[in-house]
């Protein structure tokens, strides 16, 4: 019991520290996030495999064909994981945004004759909500 309880301690410390380094994301004012994100190019497996194997160098990796003249192996591997990775992202996460209650304002006009008025409106502000990826 006592074996266990520090090994929960320890998990706990780790925890803990994670949590305090690691941090979040800077938050995007929603202004510069609706401009931003049109600016944006999407994701590119192709642009992003080649910018790891170029960094490749960085830890030692061989960058290019094998010394022995034959396809890099290790470079193959790597295109197909962030292909991968990049179709998971693209093609099957989901989004689900929520704006807060009152982050949606709406003005509005119209007239009344004493019957039913139907408006349409215009959202004032930028509104800014929360995500999540799944």
């Amino acid at each position: 019991m006592g074996c266990r309880n520090s090994v929960q301690s320890i998990a706990e410390r780790l925890n803990k520290v994670f949590r305090i380094v690691i941090g979040g994301a800077p938050k995007i004012p929603p202004q510069l996030a609706v401009i931003g994100a049109t600016l944006r190019p999407g994701l590119n497996p192709q642009l992003i495999a080649s910018r790891i194997m170029r960094r490749r160098s960085e830890v030692g990796g061989i960058v290019g064909p094998a010394p022995d003249g034959s396809q890099n192996v290790t470079e193959g591997e790597m295109a197909i994981i962030v292909e991968e990775i990049v179709n998971a992202i693209q093609l099957e996460a989901k989004i689900d945004v929520v704006l807060p209650p009152g982050s949606v304002m709406v003005t509005a006009s119209g007239g009344n004759a004493g019957g039913p008025i139907v408006v349409t409106g215009t959202n004032i502000n930028i509104p800014s909500g929360n995500a999540i990826i799944q």
